[in-house]
């Protein structure tokens, strides 16, 4: 598991380059949690903005709430996540304070995979809607 430590959440804007890479190279979902901003996040993606963003938009984290543990996690439901915004995308304004400091997990690779010479996974980076990336999502219990 490597951590980004930041002392603030304005400095994840710099760092959205080094997580979209983790999601290119086959890497898991990263956990996000801060001080003053209590609320532990899933970021399952990343997606910024370019020259096909003309209006100034924000960035974007692909959040899946990792508290939810209703029906529609137990069943797989991935369309009913995202219609209940378990799973959505998130400007970063909505999800990452200024005010809060944050450690932010990627989780590394086992190294029996890339010893083994596995391909990476599809990366998340440039999902775009839900229907995109749902089939890529394998609910595997609850508890």
């Amino acid at each position: 598991m490597r951590v980004l430590s930041l002392r603030s959440g304005g400095e994840l804007f710099d760092h959205l380059g080094e997580i979209a890479d983790h999601f290119d190279a086959g890497g898991g979902p990263v956990m996000i949690g801060g001080s003053t901003d209590v609320y532990s996040k899933g970021c399952i993606g990343v997606r910024r903005p370019h020259a096909q963003f003309p209006d100034g938009s924000l960035p974007e984290l692909l959040i899946l709430d990792p508290h939810y543990s209703g029906p529609a996690a137990r069943d797989g439901d991935v369309e009913e996540l995202a219609m209940g915004k378990w799973a959505a995308w998130k400007k970063l304004g909505e999800v990452i304070t200024a005010q809060s400091f944050y450690n932010i997990g990627l989780p590394t690779r086992p190294a029996e995979r890339a010893e083994a010479g596995a391909p990476p996974q599809p990366a998340a980076a440039g999902m775009g809607d839900w229907r995109e990336w749902k089939d890529s999502i394998e609910v595997v219990g609850s508890g």
